[in-house]
This record gives C-alpha cells, sequence and structure tokens, in this order.
C-alpha cells in the first residue's frame, strides 16, 4: 500500500521494459497497464510489479478493453 513516503521503482527493463508509453490504471483490480511501442505489445502487472505480462499486438494498433468486475 502507498503511504505517501518516499517513490519507489517497481517496473523497468528488468521486467522486460523497452519503450513504455500510454499508462493505464485499474484500481478495482489493482493492475498497471502500458504499451511498450518496441514490442509491439501492452504490458500488465500488479501495483507492487509482481504478475508482469505482456500481450502481444498483431499489427501494432489495437484496441485494449479491460472488462468491469461481474461483466
Amino acid at each position: 500500500p502507498t503511504t505517501g513516503g518516499s517513490p519507489q521503482v517497481i517496473l523497468g527493463p528488468d521486467d522486460g521494459m523497452i519503450e513504455p508509453r500510454a499508462l493505464a490504471l485499474d484500481t478495482v483490480r489493482r493492475h498497471i497497464y502500458w504499451a511498450d511501442v518496441a514490442l509491439d505489445a501492452i504490458g500488465r502487472a500488479t501495483f507492487d510489479g509482481t504478475e508482469v505480462a505482456y500481450f502481444a499486438l498483431d499489427d501494432g494498433a489495437a484496441t485494449f478493453v479491460v472488462p468491469r468486475p461481474g461483466a
């Protein structure tokens, strides 16, 4: 949990990131999403930086939707 203390790096090159852009937060499921333009992929991790996963994009452009809880 965030306590308002000093900033912490939770994701970076060691997690496979090359050129992350377009950050989005899912505060319900506590996930961070980003587009990595070098990988042509969407990245996802939990708020603490664990459970990192990448979803490849076929042509570098796609719509990515996070479903609502219970949907």
